[in-house]
């Protein structure tokens, strides 16, 4: 087996050739749409999103950013050429994915694992602490990281980033000169101008695949203003600040896990009024999660932002818990006392009948290092966003059971909780989407259970926005909240979506009582197809309007 960098090289030297920009686009065609027939888009034609024949989204971004470190090249590839090079990255990322791994002698490893005295569960924890050994490197984690797949919808990143930086927006318009709802219709239309340009494609070819990929993520600011109707200053502000050239910032993209700067900036200028971007998911993204650093260079202001992101974690989980609950049951940054001072806080208490959630929000990001599997960073990164969180929401679970505690708001007025709780939920809930964040918490987080307190929930806010969607009554929510909590551990899945939609369909029920289940991604088909018809908005207009193409795709 070769060595990960002597595929990454390899790789690189691809990318260095002549018409590989045709190549990602030929990917990101194939991988970034769902291509369909006719009038409807149901599940099974939904479900070939989780082909496993489809790059990953960190893998095309790989590809991308390999690509923008030898400058743009617009050659077109003859069919035989571009079927060649594509099997051939094909391969390479292939082989790539294996390399992760590190050479395990199983025949030694077996003999520790034992599973004949019925103690399963703990010897399988033993075995896998095995596989993924303390030190500089966290093989498996850093795979997990890597190939986890996402756990958040873009229409959520586009709602959430105009709700997260609601109070910041004089300090955007000032600084970058456009508001982030005007951001959210440049994107809108770079997103609505390639899908139609793709439509258009697939209906005027006359061969298949397709001659040619690229100009359909190619686009002008003049095509963007006409379709936002915004006018071209504000067009170009946007444009600005998630755009940089080819080579720009990419010196140092040197392994995968190295900053890839197309991420951050996922248009590419190619001159003052043409670009291209091939992942509309990575604009949305890179929207929610930009301003952060923007802030960061002002440190005036720095603290300011800092405080609003944290307020933004912590109201958002309370509203979309008070939809489901009401407001009248779920309070927000609630002190305890014990006579002496201050025993603990609670950032959002939800309480109905005996059940009490108690959730404690934090912003930290997973920092560069942690996401190169670097162990003691990821332990870091893990403890300052959730394992200090879980601990203060454990803390605070315990006192909510016990007599002689006072409870205040944040105006300091008293409120009223009862005592005797049967059960009560810790959830820690963070701001960002932390890849892997499930694998994580298996991996790092210590707790403890009693007959009250359940096994804690971790999550992000885009999880808590899919629960009150989909679980819109308080019993169902506390239903899922328990036969979750129930699992524990013994639950695999890339992220908590597939769990979810696994609790939709079958209610987490399963014919034998596994000590351990494995749930496949394809699970969650019909949740994400059901959340896409919730957010088309623009794409259902143009459908409506584009009645006579022959063939559709839907990014």
């Amino acid at each position: 087996m070769r060595s990960e960098q002597e595929i990454f090289d390899e790789l690189e030297g691809l990318g260095a050739q002549e018409g590989f920009w045709e190549v990602v686009a030929f990917f990101c065609w194939k991988d970034t749409f769902i291509h369909f027939s006719g009038e409807k888009l149901d599940g099974e034609a939904f479900a070939q999103a989780f082909d496993r024949t489809r790059l990953s989204r960190t893998e095309l971004s790989t590809l991308i950013g390999l690509a923008c470190k030898s400058g743009f090249n617009d050659k077109q590839l003859s069919l035989d050429e571009l079927k060649e090079r594509a099997e051939h990255v094909w391969q390479l990322l292939d082989e790539l994915h294996h390399s992760f791994y590190p050479p395990l002698d199983i025949a030694a490893l077996s003999e520790k694992f034992d599973a004949k005295d019925g103690d399963d569960v703990p010897n399988f924890g033993k075995f896998m602490r095995e596989l993924t050994p303390s030190g500089d490197k966290n093989h498996f984690m850093r795979e997990a990281i890597f190939y986890g797949g996402d756990g958040v919808f873009k229409h959520q990143y586009r709602d959430l980033a105009k709700r997260r930086y609601s109070l910041d927006e004089d300090w955007v318009e000032a600084n970058k000169g456009f508001k982030i709802s005007q951001a959210v219709d440049v994107i809108s239309a770079i997103e609505q101008i390639q899908l139609e340009k793709a439509n258009q494609s697939v209906s005027s070819a006359k061969s298949w695949p397709l001659p040619y990929h690229l100009p359909m993520f190619i686009f002008t600011i003049s095509e963007v203003v006409t379709l936002s109707g915004l006018d071209e200053e504000v067009v170009e502000a946007v444009i600005a600040a998630l755009s940089a050239k080819p080579e720009e910032g990419m010196n140092c993209f040197k392994s995968v896990d190295d900053f890839n700067h197309k991420n951050a900036f996922p248009i590419i200028k190619i001159n003052e009024d043409t670009f291209v971007s091939f992942q509309a998911y990575s604009l949305w993204e890179a929207l929610y999660e930009s301003p952060f650093f923007w802030f960061n260079e002002d440190k005036t202001y720095k603290s300011i932002a800092s405080k609003h992101r944290g307020a933004f974690t912590e109201d958002f989980t309370a509203e979309r818990l008070a939809l489901v609950f009401g407001e009248e049951n779920v309070l927000t940054n609630i002190d305890i006392f014990d006579g002496k001072g201050k025993a603990g806080e609670i950032d959002v208490l939800v309480t109905f009948g005996r059940f009490a959630i108690v959730v404690q929000a934090k912003s930290k990001k997973l920092t560069i290092e942690a996401r190169k599997g670097n162990g003691k960073q990821l332990e870091d990164d893990f403890k300052k966003a959730i394992q200090d969180a879980y601990d203060q929401a454990d803390l605070c679970s315990q006192l909510l059971q016990k007599e002689g505690y006072i409870f205040k708001d944040e105006s300091g007025k008293e409120v009223n909780i009862q005592s005797d709780f049967k059960t009560i939920f810790p959830v820690c809930i963070v701001s960002d989407h932390f890849p892997a964040l499930a694998a994580q918490a298996r991996h790092f987080l210590k707790h403890q259970t009693t007959n009250v307190i359940k096994h804690p929930y971790v999550m992000d806010v885009f999880l808590i926005d899919m629960i009150t969607e989909m679980l819109p009554s308080p019993l169902w929510v506390l239903d899922y909240l328990i036969k979750r909590s129930d699992y524990g551990d013994s639950l695999l899945s890339n992220h908590e979506l597939v769990i979810l939609s696994t609790y939709i369909k079958q209610n987490l029920y399963f014919e034998e009582e596994p000590t351990l289940v494995m749930l496949d991604d394809d699970i969650s088909t019909d949740l994400e197809l059901a959340m896409l018809a919730r957010s088309i908005g623009i794409y259902t207009k143009w459908l409506r309007i584009n009645q006579s193409a022959k063939r559709r795709e839907l990014i």
